[in-house]
């Protein structure tokens, strides 16, 4: 299609071609329209209503808004294998442009991983839009309906209800609850069952993927982690219960958790989106946040606190998830703050009861922070009671700073509670206690 170019047109903007009303009497000449233009925007708009299967009708003036309604034009009926599927809608897309959507008619089910190659574009993976994860055998049966959204390198299988019951249903119960990591000899398409090369993991996320993908587990998954560097990890809600994730208790430092670049998990050591976790026997180092709770519930217990960086905080419990912390905790590096509880999150060093106790025993190796050891803000709750926290070594920096109606209570540990050089501060309705 084009704009309107015949003799007398006006520039309506932008260099773009338009109309201009004829004014004889003031001698102004109005735009020609050419049969060209005539044409041109004749075929465009019958077309679409061509493409349909339709005619076109004189007596129907709404057959375009029909066309348009149809979605015919964005449905395809899928060819070739069940792995590699082809097929192809009118009129052809120049190329796969991101955000492009069509409704694919399945011919088999799909027995594992899919690709699609639409209108001999080339092959594109389909993926769970929940989770770029490649589909598994079953998520589809034969003629399903599948709306597909292309996201500029895969095809993204909407979360539509139909397609999370069939994923779901196919969940198992494993036959053993430890999983091992294993490091480059392992491959993330193991089963995890042994620490051997044919069974192991290689990453940590490549373990906690796959487990997610294929199990419901009432109880605790205890992923074991084998001594080797590691790239920082998410772990998402899913069908597991819980999960323990354990390095070398012994020597945290033999198994390290690495996230010093922005581009590596966000910048942060490890990501919780809502699930219950405990961390324990490793070492993090960080860009952003050593650990990052949002919504969950984790436990950090006889491990390492890396801060290499002044970008970095050690521990973050935000929007109403809580950080325990446990056990043995060494703290070390030049970052921004040891724990911040913020935007209604909690962290709590320590506790007993008459039943249960966890004391907690932190060790600041020459730790400094640019902003203070503790802090709490926006609803957080710090709690650290003498009883349950033995703190040694030195830090440098700010005690704490507690504002925003956020609260760090010592129950009565006073000003010099926490360590530091310089004394910590409580403003903008924050409480010290």
């Amino acid at each position: 299609m084009d704009r309107v170019n015949g003799t007398d047109w006006v520039d309506i903007g932008g260099g773009r071609r338009g109309f201009r009303s004829q004014n004889a009497a003031a001698g102004i000449a109005g735009t020609e329209v050419t049969d060209v233009f005539l044409n041109s925007v004749q075929e465009e708009l019958s077309s679409v209503i061509e493409q349909t299967g339709a005619e076109l009708d004189p007596a129907d003036n709404q057959q375009l808004s029909r066309a348009v309604q149809s979605g015919r034009l964005t449905y395809a009926t899928s060819a070739g294998s069940a792995a590699n599927l082809t097929a192809a809608i009118t009129p052809s897309p120049l190329s796969l442009q991101a955000g492009l959507s069509i409704l694919l008619k399945a011919g088999d089910p799909n027995t594992g991983p899919v690709t699609l190659n639409l209108n001999a574009l080339g092959e594109k993976p389909i993926v769970y839009d929940e989770t770029g994860l490649p589909l598994e055998g079953g998520d589809f049966g034969a003629e399903a309906l599948l709306p597909l959204r292309f996201d500029g390198t895969n095809w993204r299988l909407r979360s539509a209800l139909g397609f999370f019951d069939r994923r779901y249903n196919k969940l198992t119960v494993p036959t053993a609850t430890v999983f091992y990591v294993i490091g480059p000899i392992g491959n993330d398409n193991n089963s995890g069952f042994a620490a051997t090369a044919d069974k192991g993991f290689a990453t940590v996320q490549g373990a906690i993927n796959a487990i997610s993908s294929r199990y419901i587990v009432p109880g605790i998954v205890t992923i074991r982690i084998s001594a080797g560097t590691y790239a920082g990890f998410n772990v998402p809600t899913s069908f597991i219960s819980a999960w323990d994730i354990i390095g070398n208790t012994a020597n945290p430092a033999q198994v390290k958790i690495n996230s010093l670049t922005a581009a590596v998990n966000n910048g942060r050591g490890i990501r919780n989106g809502g699930a219950t976790i405990t961390l324990s026997g490793i070492e993090i180092s960080s860009y952003y946040e050593n650990v990052s709770n949002i919504g969950g519930n984790l436990t950090l217990k006889d491990l390492n606190i890396n801060m290499p960086l002044t970008t970095d905080r050690g521990a973050v419990a935000s929007y109403g998830g809580r950080i325990n912390v446990y056990g043995n905790i060494k703290v070390s590096g030049n970052g921004s703050t040891f724990l911040d509880a913020t935007q209604n999150g909690t962290i709590q060093l320590g506790y007993a009861d008459a039943a249960v106790s966890n004391p907690t025993a932190i060790n600041f190796n020459g730790a400094s922070f640019s902003s203070a050891t503790m802090s709490s803000n926006s609803g957080g709750s710090l709690l650290a009671a003498p009883s349950v926290l033995t703190m040694t070594g030195s830090a440098t920096g700010k005690r704490y700073n507690v504002y925003s109606n956020g609260t760090i209570n010592t129950y009565g540990g006073g000003a010099n509670f926490f360590p530091g050089t310089t004394a910590g501060t409580a403003s903008s309705g924050g409480q010290y206690l």
